[in-house]
């Protein structure tokens, strides 16, 4: 009985946050209001994730313009270096919910998913997330610290 109360008590704990909001910084969104970033999956105090391993990513935002249509980027920043890292795809359009046009005052979510690359250095990164506009002007730009582990150690 006490294993299964101890169980009881784990799976309510920790389960709601396997896909939890995580800290962030907004680093000068200027065509939205970030609401919350969540990553998964994301277990413990510091977001860890293994190299290899799948990932999903979701940013909800209420845009303050409209943006028909545009890209997602992604930089690592390690030691003040910073390097863009290839994403499979980076059509914005296609990881937004409700679909495009993205319209002001409206709420949506950008919702992707891909495994952690290879490339990316092992160790403390800052991983920063920008949706742009078709010029490249990122309407929205978050950060935030994550550690990357080799998934073989």
């Amino acid at each position: 009985m006490r294993v299964f109360s101890m169980l009881v008590y784990w799976f309510i704990l920790w389960v709601p946050h396997i896909m939890d909001a995580i800290n962030y910084d907004d680093c000068g969104s200027q065509g939205a209001t970030v609401l919350s970033v969540k990553v998964s999956p994301y277990i413990g105090l510091v977001l860890t994730v293994n190299k290899g391993a799948t990932y999903i990513i979701e940013i909800a935002f209420t845009a303050s313009t409209d943006i028909w249509s545009g890209s997602v980027l992604l930089e690592t920043s390690v030691d003040g270096s910073t390097a863009p890292l290839k994403l499979r795809d980076t059509t914005l359009c296609n990881h937004v919910t409700p679909p495009c046009p993205i319209r002001a005052d409206r709420t949506y979510t950008f919702r992707y998913s891909d495994t952690v690359n290879w490339n990316i250095p092992t160790g403390k990164v800052t991983l920063r997330w920008q949706l742009t506009n078709p010029y490249q002007w990122p309407f929205l730009c978050v950060q935030f610290l994550t550690e990357i582990k080799s998934r073989y150690l």
